[in-house]
């Protein structure tokens, strides 16, 4: 069936699952998700939906939380309903990181005797169950535990590899249980977590359609309203967050959702990840170079994305000069580039030099060609960041939420902010703000820029 914008102003959550949908934009619009519950009590419901499948041995994945929070329930109802359990409790004083230890761990437990695998939890345990649903051929079915991120649904997982923060290939779950009554029980910085994610696709969308405008990728107006929607609704409702709402925590996990289906949609993370996202995980992969304690991914993007908005902003009002534009970058300094990318990424650096490998004067040519497409298309430029909440909103949002704004807050000092601005982008091979200030000769003096945050 074909789709349109239009369309998505009246779909409900359950009518993008189970169809292919014809897009104007050319691709064909699908998700392998075939079952998704969100409502109270919908635990109860998971007996019901396994068999629906026909599933009888179930490997259940948790943590030592998440197994306190809602597996050990799971487990109980399961059991009671006939089911043969086997599990995996990841046992962690900190934060579980999805690195090769743990998928190890996870192959070391799994008997290929069983015909599903059941997460019990949220970010890393659904990136772990999904890569290895993908790897070992096996379906999975997930119980939330906190509406905290947007990966629930999508065909791809973030993990720690090789020191790395990467994005794998991975089989999105065939159902999702969203039981409120859990849900609105969880951390309330998880929560928070998954608002502050939700934030992030204001800029994550406008890096998305930049990227179209400057380099000609890939852009699709439904999947781009499908997540915009959810984003207002959740921005609408961010003073019931904080008092547990049931209906707000619903429509946040709905919102999620609706981001992993759009990015099952694209096939790939780029409508739900930009600037901010990459600021994040450079922040993530800093903290874990030092061994210190995590910050939840969401805060930190929310953190992101009001330093990115505030640069974007501050970008459009300068008076740039395009005919003189680029002297300075007609010279490109590897070396010095290659010093500054293992001073920041330390023992992870041969893994980012490897993934940013390419001839010099290729790269002057094509940013050169890039400057003309910037200049050409400035008026374009400037109407999509505008089309997108500006600074002053996002730090509106951000204190309503009770969310911390300035980085400093929860840890990031001013020198891994700069070098955040300057080098966040070499994490991913995407086109994104941070690339076009890039371009422009610009990164130095935003990330040198005093009350930037």
């Amino acid at each position: 069936m074909q789709i349109t914008v239009d369309d998505i102003q009246k779909f409900g959550i359950n009518d993008f699952l189970g169809k292919d949908f014809e897009c104007k934009c050319g691709k064909i619009h699908s998700v392998k998700l075939d079952n998704l519950i969100i409502e109270e009590g919908a635990i109860e419901k998971l007996p019901m939906v396994l068999k629906n499948f026909g599933y009888k041995n179930v490997f259940l994945v948790a943590d030592n939380n998440t197994y306190d929070a809602a597996g050990r329930e799971v487990e109980k109802i399961l059991i009671s309903a006939g089911f043969f359990i086997e599990k995996l409790i990841y046992e962690r004083a900190y934060e579980l990181v999805p690195d090769e230890v743990a998928i190890g761990e996870f192959l070391v437990s799994y008997n290929k005797k069983m015909e599903v695998i059941l997460t019990v939890g949220s970010g890393v345990l659904n990136d772990i169950s999904k890569y290895m649903s993908f790897m070992l051929d096996i379906p999975s079915i997930v119980v939330a535990t906190a509406p905290s991120m947007d990966g629930y649904a999508s065909s791809i997982s973030a993990l720690m590899l090789k020191d790395t923060k990467i994005s794998v290939q991975s089989t999105p779950p065939k159902a999702i249980i969203g039981d409120i009554d859990i849900l609105r029980k969880a951390p309330m910085d998880m929560i928070l977590a998954g608002f502050g994610d939700m934030l992030g696709k204001y800029s994550a969308l406008r890096d998305w359609k930049l990227a179209n405008i400057v380099i000609g990728e890939y852009y699709c107006d439904v999947v781009k309203n499908m997540i915009e929607l959810s984003v207002n609704r959740c921005a609408a409702e961010v003073n019931l967050l904080a008092k547990r709402d049931g209906d707000a925590v619903g429509h946040l996990m709905e919102g999620l959702m609706i981001v992993g289906i759009a990015m099952s949609f694209v096939g790939n993370s780029r409508p739900a990840s930009g600037a901010e996202h990459h600021m994040s995980h450079f922040w993530e992969l800093s903290f874990l170079m030092e061994g210190r304690k995590a910050i939840p991914h969401g805060i930190k993007v929310g953190i992101a994305t009001f330093i990115i908005n505030n640069i974007a902003n501050k970008f459009i009002e300068m008076d740039i000069d395009f005919e003189n534009i680029g002297d300075d970058l007609k010279i490109l300094d590897r070396d010095k580039w290659k010093n500054e990318i293992n001073r920041v990424y330390k023992k992870a650096a041969p893994e980012i030099l490897s993934l940013n490998d390419g001839n010099i004067d290729d790269m002057v040519e094509d940013r050169k060609s890039r400057q003309i497409v910037i200049r050409d298309n400035w008026e374009d430029i400037v109407h999509v960041i505008r089309e997108f909440p500006d600074a002053d909103k996002i730090q509106m949002l951000l204190k309503r939420a009770g969310i911390p704004i300035r980085p400093q807050d929860v840890g990031i000092d001013r020198e891994m902010v700069q070098d955040a601005i300057l080098y966040a982008k070499e994490l991913r091979q995407k086109y994104t703000i941070l690339q076009l200030l890039g371009d422009m000769g610009l990164l130095k003096y935003f990330a040198y820029m005093d009350g930037l945050y």
